[in-house]
């Protein structure tokens, strides 16, 4: 289960990155995303974080977010793990 400190932390990555460009975060938008992401490993949270930072040119949504590829995601994939 998601870390409640990690999933604050990789918001305010977020809002670092894409304020300018239209991104925020309420309590109530921040509720609703960790609701959908509070099954997600730590590292691989942060992977996906990570990853959107690097590859978005654009103020990123909570899909942006679940669909971005982590290593962590990838190896439980491998390994027939499920959550």
């Amino acid at each position: 289960m998601l870390n409640e400190a990690i999933f604050k932390d990789g918001l305010k990555k977020l809002v670092n990155e894409f304020e300018d460009k239209g991104f925020k975060i309420s309590q109530e938008r921040a509720a609703q995303w960790y609701n959908y992401m509070k099954n997600m490993q730590d590292e691989e949270y942060k992977e996906k974080i990570d990853h959107v930072i690097k590859n978005s040119t654009y103020s990123p949504c909570m899909a942006d977010i679940l669909k971005a590829s982590s290593r962590t995601e990838k190896k439980k994939n491998l390994l027939g793990w499920d959550d």
